[in-house]
């Protein structure tokens, strides 16, 4: 599976048996998926997604008042130091890296393998997304297992079902971002791939968090889809009683519906941008 099969050529590929020679049609999502898994097996895409949450579950665990006795100077412990600082620093820099690993796997070799072999180049596009968002999900989820744990050892954390969320928030909000990731980093190499996106989420999500608009910007809504349930705004204090970050409105589920349809529609069109490489 890895590679997808070099031997075979792009369109639809004559394969010969004892009895008769059969067409077989190009293969689609299912097995490009396969391949990225495969192919990522070894890949430091696989290890960021554990590796990088490890540095906010320590620091959480700290501020929790397990370890310490007493919470962090943030007075939220796992929350502020946990939550907030993996969403709003580390998670964009997870993701700008394993957007960027991921393509720079058939970007090394020039996608030789990708464009000799039996597949639909919009599949192609479509698992590598995937895999990236798996991959991104994991990451969070290292996150959500270590808040949980702090909150069954009675330290200051978000439990089970606010986790969930967080996680499910946090890994929609970043489709436009992996998007990005994936084509910079086949059109430009990996430096744009992993800088452009990573400063973009940042510069826009901190400028507009605040405003009137923040549900129009992806970015801003990544940092700011979690609070309610965090219970921290994004700059990590703690929200009083009814303070509109810690609220859920209609505001809210219109950022989180234009982070799904934005990131959907750059899916669409990423998936037409790569089947039309050959042409290229």
């Amino acid at each position: 599976m890895k590679g997808f099969g070099m031997a075979f050529s792009r369109n639809d590929v004559s394969v010969s048996d004892s009895s008769s020679d059969r067409r077989r049609p190009l293969g689609g999502f299912t097995e490009a998926f396969k391949a990225e898994i495969a192919k990522g097996k070894r890949s430091a895409a696989r290890k960021t997604a554990l590796i990088a949450p490890v540095p906010v579950c320590l620091i959480g665990l700290m501020s929790s008042g397990i370890v310490t006795g007493g919470l962090g100077p943030g007075g939220v412990g796992f929350n502020t130091y946990g939550w907030c600082y993996w969403y709003t620093l580390l998670l964009p820099v997870a993701i700008a890296l394993i957007s960027a690993g991921v393509a720079g796997i058939d970007a090394r070799g020039k996608f030789h393998g990708v464009m000799s072999a039996p597949v639909d180049l919009r599949a192609v596009w479509q698992a590598k997304t995937a895999y990236v968002l798996v991959l991104v999900a994991c990451a969070n989820a290292v996150v959500a297992l270590c808040s949980i744990v702090v909150h069954l050892l009675g330290g200051s954390a978000v439990g089970p079902g606010a986790s969930l969320v967080m996680t499910l928030l946090l890994t929609a909000s970043s489709i436009w971002m992996v998007q990005a990731g994936l084509f910079l980093t086949m059109r430009l190499k990996t430096l744009a791939g992993i800088a452009l996106p990573l400063i973009a989420q940042l510069a826009l999500g901190i400028a507009l968090y605040g405003s009137d608009l923040w549900w129009l910007v992806p970015p801003a809504a990544a940092m700011r889809l979690c609070s309610p349930f965090a219970g921290v705004a994004p700059s990590g204090v703690p929200l009083a009683a009814h303070e509109a970050y810690g609220v859920i409105d209609i505001g809210w589920f219109a950022a989180l519906a234009v982070c799904v349809l934005v990131g959907c529609m750059l899916v669409v069109a990423g998936s037409a941008w790569f089947r039309n490489w050959e042409a290229r």
